[in-house]
Parts: structure tokens; C-alpha cells; sequence
């Protein structure tokens, strides 16, 4: 399992690789007894790379396919980026899910509730971290401001699905921070880093994104609506 998912990271033949890599993160993320979240993300993501992956022809993962074989086929590129699409929308929905559920518990529409999460005994931070953690806590206004802003940045994250390529840009750094804090706070080092890799794709990939596809979308439609006025003026 292990040489498997070296191979895997390594980026060696992404078509050979995916399917193995998914089925240890499923079977992994099945049968554990006590799971992060991350583990179900990581499963979910490796099956919706599953089609870009099949699809690429390159030897290594790294490497641009216009270096090596030329243009991208049409197919290749067609598949990635419906597959990409469809892990925007899961990881967006990720982040609407985490914020928009929230909502319904009192502590975090009233902004206690992140001095609750760093005062449990089993989430909270150890050792000096705990120390630092408890005096800043007795601040009512960082309270509020690290509660708050966690909805905010989640939701910010969710919407991103429609934002400019700019402000997609400006949401990665965040995310990534906001997933560190996670990390040092709770220790949920597995989550993060799944995460910052959702994020990656998310965010970073390169390839149309969905808002750019709807904004084709309209520009096409303008221009056929303005292709059949012309033609109407000529007849």
C-alpha cells in the first residue's frame, strides 16, 4: 500500500496510478474507526480525478503535455475540465456546508463559540499553545473575531466558485492560513493537508473554471442573439 501511494506522489503515469491510489484512500477512509473528515475528502477527490487522470498520456505528472506529445487531444481536455468543474462545485459545496450548517448552532452566531472549540480538552491545543491560546481567549473581542471570521472565510471559500480569477487568487493565501490555524490549534494535520490540496484545485489549477465557463456561455448567447439581428435586418 505504501509503494503505491510513494508511486502515486511521486506522479509517475497518472493513468496507471489513480485508480489504485482511490481504492487505498476509499478503503482506508471505510475502515477507520476514527476519521478527521479529511479522510472522506481525500477519498472523494482521488475518484474525481479519476477521469483526468485515465486520460493523461504523460510519463510524469510534472510535466506539461504540450512538451512532450504537442497539443493536448480534445478529449483529454474536454474530460479535465468537466472533471475539474465537478470538484469545484464539491469542494465549494465543502466549504457552503461547513459555514451555512453552522448557523443553526447558537455559540457560533453569537461568537463564543470559538472559545468553546479551543477550551475542549480532546480539539484544543497542548502544551505552550494551549498556555498562549487561553490568555488570548479571555479577550472577548479576538473571540468574536475568530468565530466570525471563520464563517466568513468558509463562506468567501464556497462563493469563490463565481468570483474572478483575482479574487480567487487573493482566497488561496487565506485558505491556506486559515487551514494552518486549524492545523496548529487542533492538530488536524491530515485534514489540512487535504485541504490545502482541495484548495490547490479548487483555486490554483490551471483550465477554465466554472465562472468563466458561464461568462462564454452569456457571451455566446449575446453574440448569436446579435448574429440573428443582423439577419433579420439583411432579410
Amino acid at each position: 500500500m505504501l509503494a503505491v501511494l510513494f508511486v502515486a506522489a511521486s506522479g509517475w503515469r497518472p493513468r496507471f496510478t489513480a485508480l489504485p491510489l482511490w481504492w487505498i484512500l476509499f478503503s482506508d477512509q471505510a475502515s477507520f474507526t476514527l476519521v478527521d473528515g479529511g479522510d472522506q475528502i481525500a477519498a472523494v477527490l482521488a475518484l474525481l480525478l479519476i477521469p483526468i487522470s485515465l486520460t493523461d498520456s504523460r510519463k510524469w505528472h510534472w510535466m506539461r503535455s504540450s512538451q512532450q506529445f504537442g497539443r493536448p487531444r480534445k478529449l483529454a481536455v474536454t474530460v479535465a475540465r468537466v472533471s475539474r468543474g465537478v470538484i469545484c462545485v464539491q469542494v465549494a459545496f465543502i466549504y457552503l456546508d461547513a459555514c451555512l450548517s453552522k448557523l443553526s448552532v447558537p455559540e457560533w452566531v453569537d461568537g463564543t463559540a470559538g472559545y468553546y472549540w479551543l477550551q475542549d480538552p480532546m480539539f484544543g491545543p497542548a502544551g505552550v499553545l494551549r498556555t498562549i491560546s487561553n490568555t488570548l481567549m479571555l479577550n472577548p473581542l479576538l473571540v468574536t473575531a475568530m468565530t466570525w471570521g471563520t464563517l466568513v472565510i468558509e463562506f468567501s471559500l464556497g462563493v469563490a466558485l463565481l468570483l474572478s480569477a483575482r479574487h480567487r487568487a487573493i482566497l488561496f493565501p487565506i485558505g491556506l492560513l486559515f487551514h494552518l490555524g486549524i492545523a496548529l490549534t487542533m492538530g488536524l494535520w491530515s485534514f489540512v493537508f487535504v485541504m490545502w490540496a482541495a484548495l490547490a484545485l479548487y483555486l490554483r489549477a490551471e483550465g477554465d473554471f466554472p465562472a468563466e465557463w458561464l461568462s462564454a456561455f452569456r457571451r455566446s448567447r449575446s453574440r448569436s442573439r446579435e448574429a440573428r439581428r443582423c439577419s433579420v435586418a439583411r432579410g
